[in-house]
């Protein structure tokens, strides 16, 4: 198994004269965007192949507070056509607009298209400083963002 902090943090593409302060607002978001779209949200309706409602237990303890991760999980088996698309953006969408909420970002926009029988997302952020892309194939796991 692959460690966890290395496919995070280890990116051989990093020049050693780009500053530290550079580097660690794009690094941030997408080790945001990662958490968040590759932790599984707790959901309610269960999918018929999965015996769990998987996510964090913590988030059926305040029905109140948003629920952490994606349901991006809950695609796993399903046929990809434009209906899943439209899900996968939506549910990225959903997973990532708490970096609007606390203001981490001032704009966020997700697109998608069906490739080669995967899903690929285009993810654009905005901060106050830049504009940021990332390609991100929900099959691929944390390779799919790094």
């Amino acid at each position: 198994m692959q460690d966890l902090s290395a496919s995070i943090f280890h990116n051989e593409a990093w020049p050693s004269e780009i500053g530290d302060e550079e580097l660690s607002e794009e690094n941030g978001l997408k080790n945001s965007i990662a958490m968040s779209l590759f932790s599984d949200q707790r959901v309610e309706d269960i999918p018929s192949y999965e015996p769990s409602r998987r996510g964090y237990w913590g988030d059926s303890l305040d029905p109140k507070s948003k629920p952490l991760g994606s349901r991006l999980w809950c695609l796993a088996k399903s046929a990809l056509n434009e209906e899943s698309l439209e899900d996968a953006i939506q549910f990225s969408y959903e997973a990532l607009s708490w970096l609007l909420d606390d203001n981490l970002i001032t704009d966020l926009n997700i697109d998608g298209k069906l490739s080669k029988g995967k899903i690929l997302l285009s993810i654009e952020v905005t901060t106050q400083k830049k504009a940021y892309r990332f390609s991100v194939d929900p099959s691929g796991g944390l390779n799919g963002i790094f």
